[in-house]
């Protein structure tokens, strides 16, 4: 599967889209639209990472970004995607570069009915919090920041399939990775979603695995 990365200045709207090759599966949609234009530049590394949370369920074979990734994202998506066989198109055998952290982010999708409430008592020293509340782009549009809460339209929740549950972290993929994406511009090192969803399974450890590999800590709030 090829992913590409693009934005359209005149509707604000971002797109990640997913190309399937001979072996993929074919995802619900193959555009991850987020009504949001980033002024920092997403690297290679942070791209895959959005590719594997948004379509990785539907890829088997090659693994392709404009650029190469590095080893430890390589090996992060490797342990991530249900694929049994899977190949990148290029990886770069030099060490990865580190992104700044200095926030965390909680996950808020509306079709959680309550909201995710941090109980973070040991933030770090000068991180500062925020909020993205992510609104399905058919019932709203556009983006704007309220204090500290980021209130965005995507196409996040046209990934769900019949068995997916917001009490599983499957179904959180999609939005974390609109999170992901916005990740670098805010300067975002931990990313927040319930704490029901800790659970130490092997999806947990997995995503887990793939964020720490982008220099971003996933924990339960």
């Amino acid at each position: 599967m090829r992913f590409s990365h693009s934005y359209n200045d005149l509707l604000r709207e971002d797109y990640f889209e997913a190309q399937p090759g001979e072996y993929d599966g074919i995802p619900p949609v193959l555009q991850l639209v987020t009504e949001w234009i980033p002024r920092a530049a997403i690297s290679a590394d942070r791209q895959a990472v959005v590719g594997a949370l948004a379509f990785g369920r539907w890829v088997s074979g090659l693994f392709e970004v404009d650029s190469p990734v590095s080893v430890q994202v390589a090996s992060a998506i490797r342990d991530f995607v249900p694929a049994l066989e899977l190949e990148f198109s290029g990886v770069a055998l030099r060490p990865k570069s580190p992104h700044r952290s200095s926030a965390k982010l909680i996950v808020d999708p509306l079709l959680v009915h309550e909201q995710v409430e941090s109980t973070d008592s040991c933030g770090r020293f000068g991180e500062r919090e925020y909020r993205l509340r992510i609104h399905p782009n058919g019932e709203s549009s556009g983006c704007m920041m309220v204090s500290d809460t980021f209130e965005v339209a995507s196409n996040a929740y046209f990934f769900d399939s019949p068995e997916d549950d917001m009490r599983s972290l499957e179904a959180w993929y999609p939005f974390l990775a609109v999170a992901v994406l916005m990740s670098t511009e805010y300067e975002v090192g931990r990313i927040l979603v319930p704490a029901n969803l800790c659970d130490n399974s092997k999806a947990w450890r997995d995503c887990e695995g793939l964020l720490k590999s982008v220099d971003i800590a996933l924990q339960g709030a």
